[in-house]
């Protein structure tokens, strides 16, 4: 009975390093390409938010911040604009939105690139509805928009052309605004010597 309890436990330990090898094996190989795809999904965003004459987009970073210029030809002499990504703290998850600006800061695109929303409720940024009259994906409600003119309804009602918060996640469309707009004042603050230098 002692020996068989002995031989369990030596096959079962066996198994079991065997199979967390595997595992260990498997993430060391699958690790790159999960951060190449997450990598070609922000680039893909970050077109997708950019102004339409965008032909080249550089990456840099200032300061730990983040951002992408824009430009509209080949050789990198003219910016068409900027993107980078705003983090608000959600109900239930950081919230990242990437957000693009033309050169007056103007929002020209906004895409939500993660979440993890109360599904039905604050995950609904990223959903088709019907916002101040217009059907449109939630966080679209911010295209066209500068810093100086983003509020949420909620905490200004009496602004007009106000971010309308979704029904049950104020928490979410708070963030979200909140988010956004000091964000795009931190990327006028780090692209203002841009092209000057």
């Amino acid at each position: 009975m002692k020996n068989n309890i002995i031989k369990f436990s030596v096959v079962l330990t066996i198994i079991t390093g065997f199979s967390v090898a595997i595992l260990a094996f498997l993430n060391l190989k699958t690790q790159p390409l999960i951060q190449q795809h997450r990598l070609d999904e922000i680039n893909n965003a970050v077109k997708e938010v950019m102004p339409q004459d965008v032909v080249q987009i550089e990456k840099k970073e200032t300061d730990g911040f983040t951002f992408y210029i824009g430009y509209s030809d080949d050789q990198k002499t003219n910016i068409a604009g900027y993107a980078t990504i705003a983090y608000g703290k959600g109900y239930s998850s950081v919230i990242q939105a990437l957000i693009g600006v033309d050169t007056t800061f103007t929002i020209t695109g906004t895409k939500v690139i993660f979440q993890q929303e109360t599904p039905g409720l604050g995950s609904k940024i990223e959903a088709m509805g019907k916002y101040n009259g217009k059907k449109q994906i939630w966080i679209h409600q911010f295209i066209g928009k500068k810093e100086n003119n983003i509020f949420l309804d909620k905490d200004n009602p009496d602004k007009e052309n106000t971010i309308q918060a979704l029904t049950g996640a104020t928490i979410s469309s708070r963030a979200v605004t909140k988010a956004i707009k000091k964000t795009l004042v931190e990327l006028k603050n780090k692209t203002q010597n841009i092209g000057s230098e």
